[in-house]
């Protein structure tokens, strides 16, 4: 199975690559010394999104939360986030807040910036939580 996902990847066939994920295929299977993900960078953007929603890892992924938020992919986001990538990265194209803002402007709700903004605030929440729990045990 893990071969048929390379050859849909390779021959950019999208509907393979999903059902083929979706079966089971690892998102994380390499051909040769290139995972997946690598394999599919020069490809549709859709390929790119089921391998990191299908749990794709790999290192090049930390500049992929960027790339996301200016392709307006949503659920992608949020799955890089919930692997930990960095809300913080500077690339080329900014910081992956300040491109959703670029991308997301003259709209009325920002679906893309909530969930950068609630990575953000989240160690001050805790924080404070623990703060206010001190205050009162004390």
């Amino acid at each position: 199975m893990d071969e048929q996902l390379i050859n849909a990847i390779e021959s950019r066939d999208i509907e393979r690559v999903k059902a083929l994920l979706a079966a089971g295929a690892n998102p994380n299977v390499k051909k040769g010394d290139e995972t997946a993900y690598e394999l599919a960078r020069y490809g549709p953007d859709e390929i790119k999104c089921a391998l990191i929603e299908a749990g794709a890892d790999d290192a090049s992924l930390r500049h992929s939360l960027v790339w996301a938020v200016m392709t307006n992919r949503v659920e992608t986001v949020k799955v890089l986030l919930d692997k930990g990538s960095n809300i913080n990265v500077s690339t080329y194209s900014g910081s992956p807040l300040e491109q959703a803002a670029r991308t997301q402007k003259g709209q009325n709700n920002c679906v893309l910036c909530q969930p950068l903004i609630n990575m953000m605030l989240l160690p001050y929440i805790k924080q404070m939580v623990v703060i206010m729990v001190l205050a009162l045990v004390m």
